[in-house]
């Protein structure tokens, strides 16, 4: 069952400020964990305590993000390189 994204205004400048082909495979990971596909990079939970806020670890970027279960949202909040 798919999920809808959302990107906050920062994740989306953060996107646009890194080189397009990485931008581009943030995308799409982000399109497969909606999809409810593994990704190529790792997921773990931010906080033990708090099992909807994630960190995907891709090879170099990280990309912050947190989900709402009842909606089914994903939402992405910011995008690092490293």
């Amino acid at each position: 069952m798919t999920w809808d994204v959302e990107w906050s205004p920062v994740a989306i400048r953060d996107l646009r400020s890194i080189p397009w082909r990485v931008a581009a495979t943030v995308d799409h990971e982000i399109m497969k964990i909606a999809r409810g596909d593994p990704p190529v990079g790792s997921i773990e939970r931010m906080i033990p305590t708090d099992p909807s806020r994630y960190r995907l670890r891709l090879q170099s970027v990280r990309v912050l993000f947190w989900v709402d279960r009842p909606s089914r949202t994903i939402h992405v909040t910011r995008v690092f390189r490293d």
